[in-house]
């Protein structure tokens, strides 16, 4: 997600990555439509549509890691500015607004003022878990120039311990020792963030064939899925009950960090042709309207919770294509309105209002600073 917030000029644009961006935007909903939509919980335990449903969930379990991952790679070694998080908090808001008071006018017994006061304040409130663990990163960014103080052996050393401690540890305990809430947390966009930032800075792709990311993306879901449907198919043969299959489903699986390293790896070795550039460019600056349309909130309970479970009745590949066409539905209906989106923002002249805001605060903060924190601190 946050998209354009974070890119440079057009010239030094990886456009690999742009790609990668509608890949991971696309895998998001697709997850939705499994979970939120109720096919995965419909399908009886073990059998083929569960198997194959599990299957597409956990290649697309990545995606939110992936975009991490590509905060950090494109954010490295560009400037900061807090426009940019004044114009995507608008952004934010701009969906959650007009949808909870469209739908608090037409159904006002399903809205309550609760949710109206969060929909104005979606960060601070966390309508979007993603957007309000962003937002905290946003104010650390700027201290990314601090890693250019480390060499790379000590920057390698750095991310090592940080696998340890907040992947391989956890995951191997069962226990959220770190803090991370299984991925679901600033602390674990961070951990993304600098993993991402190192892969640009001393240009990791390199080092790696296409193959060999295909293969190790590939290899990598195929283990987490033996992992789940072989402790269920085990722990059924014993005890009756499938149980103990999430052993490596969690966005702080290493597993799960694994498949979204190949993928940015591999996509940002990609050299488009010039039809698929423009393709690319039209669509990735609104990948991030694509998530805020169809996560918000309204939006999910009426027209994706619980909505897909007859998919389950269908035959399994039936049912297994009919998800993926609707996830690309709803990634083109959410790109359609974002572009709309870009033109009222553009209209409305948001991006010159943020910068405004910007130099307001900055002016402030200033003048706060001498007065809360004197020369002699």
């Amino acid at each position: 997600m946050l998209s354009h917030h974070l890119n440079g000029a057009e010239n030094s644009r990886n456009y690999g990555i742009d790609l990668l961006r509608i890949v991971a935007m696309i895998m998001i909903p697709i997850m939705h439509v499994l979970g939120h939509g109720g096919v995965r919980d419909a399908t009886a335990p073990l059998c083929m549509r569960y198997g194959l449903a599990w299957l597409l969930d956990i290649a697309c379990l990545c995606a939110v890691n992936v975009y991490a991952l590509i905060s950090g790679y494109v954010g490295y070694g560009r400037k900061h500015k807090y426009a940019n998080l004044i114009n995507l908090s608008i952004q934010v808001a701009f969906y959650t607004v007009l949808t909870t008071v469209t739908v608090k006018f037409v159904m006002p017994d399903t809205v309550s003022w609760k949710e109206v006061l969060k929909a104005f304040l979606p960060g601070p409130l966390g309508t979007y878990w993603y957007f309000t663990a962003y937002m905290c990163l946003f104010f650390f960014m700027p201290f990314q120039s601090c890693l250019d103080r480390l060499d790379r052996s000590t920057m390698r050393k750095l991310l090592f311990t940080m696998a340890l401690v907040f992947s391989v540890l956890p995951t191997l305990f069962l226990r959220d020792m770190s803090g991370t809430l299984s991925g679901y947390s600033f602390l674990w966009l961070a951990v993304m963030y600098l993993i991402g930032a190192y892969i640009k800075k001393y240009n990791v792709a390199v080092a790696f064939q296409k193959k060999t990311c295909i293969l190790g993306y590939l290899l990598c879901v195929a283990v987490t899925w033996l992992s789940k449907f072989g402790m269920e198919t085990l722990s059924n043969h014993f005890f009756s009950e499938p149980k103990w299959g999430g052993y490596l489903l969690a966005y702080t699986s290493p597993t799960i960090v694994l498949s979204a390293l190949f993928l940015l790896l591999l996509f940002s070795k990609l050299s488009l042709p010039p039809i698929t550039v423009k393709v690319v460019a039209f669509f990735a600056p609104v990948s991030f309207d694509v998530y805020l349309l169809h996560e918000e909130p309204q939006i999910r309970e009426l027209f994706i919770k619980g909505r897909f479970r007859r998919l389950a009745d269908l035959h399994p590949i039936v049912m297994i294509l009919s998800v993926i066409g609707i996830a690309i539905c709803i990634w083109l209906i959410g790109s359609v309105i974002g572009r709309i989106r870009m033109v009222i923002f553009k209209m409305l002249r948001i991006k010159q209002l943020s910068e405004w805001i910007e130099r307001k605060g900055r002016c402030v903060l200033k003048r706060l600073s001498k007065v809360i924190l004197p020369e002699q601190f």
